[in-house]
């Protein structure tokens, strides 16, 4: 399993993935409401699922969001 990050744009995205292919997909809000909720939808995106293996995240360029 997978998470696989995306907060360096407007638009965020969180994916669990297995074997390479998505599990599950949730976009997350632009602009300043990312660095309030992020935290919160990763964990709701993780709860039921086992520990991922490894985390993959953008860095960027793209706005700062306090949480890199």
């Amino acid at each position: 399993l997978g998470l696989i990050l995306e907060a360096a744009t407007e638009k965020g995205c969180i994916v669990l993935s297995h074997d390479g292919k998505p599990l599950a997909t949730h976009h997350l809000p632009g602009g300043a409401e990312l660095s309030r909720t992020l935290a919160s939808e990763i964990s709701a995106m993780l709860s039921g699922h086992p520990k991922p293996a490894f985390v993959a995240i953008g860095t960027g360029p793209g706005s700062f969001t306090g949480i890199r």
